[in-house]
């Protein structure tokens, strides 16, 4: 492996790095509070005036798919450094 693809930033906690390599439960954690919010605004999106509508979408939203292109944009944007707030 190159030797640039094991650096991690100084920031990085370490619980999140194994020898250099990210997990992507690790790069969860580096994230989680900017996934917080778009889980929040998934929530607020998918609402809905009929309530079996509502209910339907929140337990698919539970169910934990669709976090992996919102994880990708946070950490981009980051590695860019544009805001993520």
């Amino acid at each position: 492996m190159p030797e640039s693809a094991q650096t991690v930033p100084l920031d990085t906690p370490s619980s999140t790095v194994s020898d250099g390599v990210f997990s992507i439960a690790s790069l969860f954690v580096t994230a989680q509070s900017d996934m917080n919010r778009v889980e929040q605004r998934m929530m607020k999106l998918f609402r809905s005036d009929a309530p079996a509508l509502t209910e339907i979408s929140e337990y698919l939203l539970q169910l934990g798919g669709k976090r992996i292109r919102p994880l990708l944009a946070l950490l981009t944007a980051r590695l860019v450094g544009m805001p993520t707030a």
